[in-house]
């Protein structure tokens, strides 16, 4: 077994050994398109982690032209180019037990893989001593039969790629207004002003509804760990005022936007 078998554990860094249970167990993982730029791109000098666009990336796909195979004593090496860069791939066979020279390792290959022609490959990044593969099982890759394909993916790319820089840029600007206090500057005194035939029921609720209609504007609303920031030195600790806004939500006044951890104001 080679050192990227090490590396990768079992199976090709798919499947991670239950050593206590004796059983195998899936990591469900989400599915990112990327670019090969993307993934080459990526910055490790401050943390070992793989991060693209703020999100970590998990189980990576991409469309590619087949440049090389060559074949090893347990896995194929498949050299793919995208028109953005070019990234090696470890292929391993899907049952890789009893495999011990080269002629075996080709049966790793799925069906009308050959050099030039576009597969979608999708897998793990993985880096090892500096050097970046896409680690993927066989029935991970596969020949396009649609060229169609080719351009959706690109499409894909972009759309995940702008959708994330947008959600960054709208959290970060957040963030600043709740630095700066402009937010939330406009705070009223009268806790019981009615709010669609409804009222606050204390000043930390109308304090926290005020807060987050400064940002009604925007789909994903205002991340609650910023609501505590802004409000938990004044009202005691993180937990009150995550209790108001589940209170808040439960009057149907707030609801969560993209996850649990945003809400915006009923009918913005």
């Amino acid at each position: 077994m080679s050192d990227y078998s090490n590396e990768l554990g079992e199976g090709g860094g798919f499947m991670r050994r239950n050593s206590e249970e004796g059983k195998q167990v899936d990591r469900k993982k989400s599915v990112r398109a990327v670019t090969i730029k993307q993934l080459l791109d990526i910055d490790l000098s401050y943390s070992d982690e793989l991060i693209l666009d703020g999100q970590h990336l998990d189980v990576i796909t991409l469309v590619a032209s087949v440049k090389n195979i060559t074949p090893k004593n347990n896995l194929v090496d498949i050299m793919v180019e995208d028109g953005t860069g070019f990234i090696e791939v470890k292929l391993w066979p899907n049952s890789p037990d009893n495999l011990s020279n080269e002629q075996d390792s080709l049966m790793a290959i799925p069906e009308n893989i050959e050099i030039n022609k576009y597969i979608r490959v999708s897998g793990n990044l993985k880096v090892f001593k500096n050097v970046r593969n896409i680690v993927a099982l066989s029935f991970g890759v596969r020949p396009i039969t649609d060229f169609n394909e080719i351009s959706y993916h690109i499409i894909e790319v972009i759309h995940t790629h702008l959708s994330l820089l947008n959600k960054n840029n709208q959290l970060n600007n957040n963030k600043q207004q709740l630095a700066s206090g402009s937010i939330y500057e406009s705070r009223s005194s009268n806790v019981t002003n009615s709010v669609q035939g409804g009222t606050f029921t204390s000043k930390l609720h109308k304090e926290i509804y005020d807060l987050v209609s400064q940002n009604r504007e925007t789909e994903i609303g205002l991340n609650i760990n910023d609501i505590c920031q802004a409000l938990a030195f004044q009202y005691g600790s993180d937990d009150h005022v995550k209790n108001a806004i589940d209170e808040l939500i439960n009057e149907g006044q707030l609801y969560n936007t993209a996850d649990d951890n945003h809400v915006q104001v009923t009918g913005a």
